[in-house]
């Protein structure tokens, strides 16, 4: 495909084959509702922007990864990650591994909530302990932490009732149920809450806050606006960043350019690579350690069984255009396995399937499925990326039946079991960057559970990794895993999607912890 080709002609082209195509980008609809994160500069208004569902403060809310990278703004946590997986101090000054389920930690002794309580070994243990108890009791809005943290099934909890002992105000030893090799990982993804704030507030997280992080809540209007401030004492010091909001807006590109907000998350990929490439904005961006694929549920279709129908599906789609075009370069194509370059478990000696129509066709026939029609779930927000893949699809005789609805609805199906044949989602591993939270989705241990890859096998490496507490025992156990569901042709692998923020000249770079969330108070400014 030629350079030169642009998003409108190239989804001209794709229509060709499938009849009529929606040529509106709607991956990240700039007419949802939005939220503009707002700080002090030239123009007393230095903003940056996400798009969430509500306007929330409270630190657990699921599945609003945008709600939760506002309380990033407000808590802190033990270990802290930077953008390229580096664990560093947060709360914590040190940790050490006593025994494989045992770490030992040393915490800071100059750190106190913004309401003045102080930060000791206790605010762990009760905020463990919290959400041992109210957050298993409300899984629904806790679902990030209890997952990442593997509080909930209760049964399978990774900690319990004994897991924080406390040998002073600044040491203490996290014990685990079982051997856990990303334990450190987990407790980036803890955020600390204030006891004596949750009793004088009778445990208001989502009007009210108190944490220990660099910013504190000076007005919360629900669902206009949030007001940040530091506040003195507070234990990273002081930065030029001193005030900062989200606030509600309406269409991205026309407040970047009114000047109402600085920085903007979620525009359109088409919108973000024209302003930058116009010279007049600036864009940050990163690795969004996501993996756009699309799982094909073998128990759906009987031809779905079959390897050569897999491998067909994935010849079928130019990923290399797809992803220049469509993502407009705010996208890698893989290799063919998940995890990517540079994390744990990569395996370096895997390529993609490329683009072969031609032999598509032939693997359907060969196959006994030349005239196969499946069907595909995709939510809403992604509608235009779901029309491509099928119109990449039908081009090789597959016909597609596509049903577009919200986000809750696809997420139920991925994780609770689905009639469709084809689902187009991310398998994420944001917060941790590891191959067990990668799997969330795709494995599930019970029995009568759905399988998006029926490989017995595959279940067996798995259970391997979860219990492997050697590195490389595990690094080796995960590029056998990879290798495998590269084989098999187990999913239709897409992309390595990028995070990225559009924003003003006056800001030089946006920086990200590893989870996307911004690091507001770091915010270079041009001087």
């Amino acid at each position: 495909m030629s350079g030169k080709m642009n998003r409108r002609d190239f989804l001209r082209l794709t229509a060709a084959t499938a009849g009529a195509l929606a040529t509106g980008y709607t991956g990240y609809a700039a007419t949802s509702p939005q939220q503009a994160l707002a700080s002090m500069a030239r123009r007393q208004n230095l903003a940056s922007h996400v798009t969430i569902g509500n306007t929330s403060i409270q630190p657990n809310l699921s599945p609003f990864y945008f709600t939760y990278f506002q309380s990033r703004q407000i808590y802190d946590t033990l270990i802290e990650v930077t953008a390229d997986g580096q664990l560093i101090p947060g709360l914590a000054t040190e940790w050490n591994r006593v025994d494989p389920q045992t770490l030992e930690i040393t915490l800071r002794d100059d750190v106190f909530f913004s309401n003045g309580d102080r930060f000791t070994a206790r605010s762990v243990a009760y905020s463990l302990e919290f959400l041992m108890t109210v957050g298993v009791e409300n899984v629904a809005q806790y679902a990030i932490p209890l997952t990442d943290l593997v509080l909930f099934p209760p049964q399978f909890s990774l900690f319990n009732n004994e897991s924080i002992e406390i040998i002073d105000d600044t040491r203490m030893l996290v014990r685990t149920t079982r051997p856990d090799p990303i334990l450190e990982r987990r407790l980036s993804r803890f955020f600390i809450l204030s006891e004596q704030y949750m009793s004088d507030t009778d445990g208001d997280l989502v009007t009210q806050a108190a944490g220990t992080g660099y910013f504190k809540v000076a007005e919360f209007v629900p669902g206009e606006r949030i007001d940040f401030e530091t506040w003195e004492g507070n234990w990273r010091g002081e930065y030029p960043i001193q005030t900062a909001t989200y606030v509600r807006v309406g269409d991205l590109r026309s407040a970047l350019e009114s000047g109402d907000i600085d920085i903007a998350q979620n525009l359109p990929p088409d919108v973000a690579r024209s302003m930058a490439d116009s010279g007049d904005w600036n864009v940050s961006s990163k690795p969004s350690y996501a993996t756009e694929i699309v799982s094909m549920i073998p128990s759906t279709h009987e031809a779905l069984q079959d390897e050569r129908v897999r491998r067909a599906l994935n010849l079928a789609i130019d990923n290399e255009a797809y992803n220049e075009v469509i993502l407009s370069g705010f996208g890698t194509p893989t290799t063919g396995q998940l995890l990517q370059p540079g994390m744990d478990g990569y395996n370096p000696d895997l390529e993609g399937f490329g683009y072969d129509p031609e032999e598509a066709i032939r693997l359907l026939r060969e196959a006994g499925h030349a005239n196969l029609e499946l069907s595909m779930l995709a939510a809403n927000t992604i509608r235009t990326q779901a029309e491509v893949i099928a119109s990449f699809l039908e081009s090789v005789g597959v016909r597609i039946n596509l049903e577009t609805p919200d986000s809750g609805t696809v997420i139920s199906e991925v994780r609770g079991g689905t009639e469709k044949n084809l689902i187009l989602w991310n398998a994420f591993y944001t917060t941790l960057q590891d191959w067990s939270q990668a799997m969330v989705g795709l494995v599930n241990q019970a029995p009568e559970s759905q399988r998006h890859i029926d490989s017995d096998e595959f279940y067996a490496l798995n259970a391997q990794i979860s219990m492997a507490t050697d590195k490389e025992t595990r690094n080796e156990l995960i590029r056998q895993a990879a290798q495998l569901m590269h084989d098999e042709a187990s999913l239709i692998f897409l992309s390595w999607v990028e995070t990225f923020y559009v924003h003003s000249k006056d800001i030089e770079s946006v920086p990200f912890n590893l989870d996307n969330s911004p690091q507001i108070y770091a915010i270079e400014k041009q001087t």
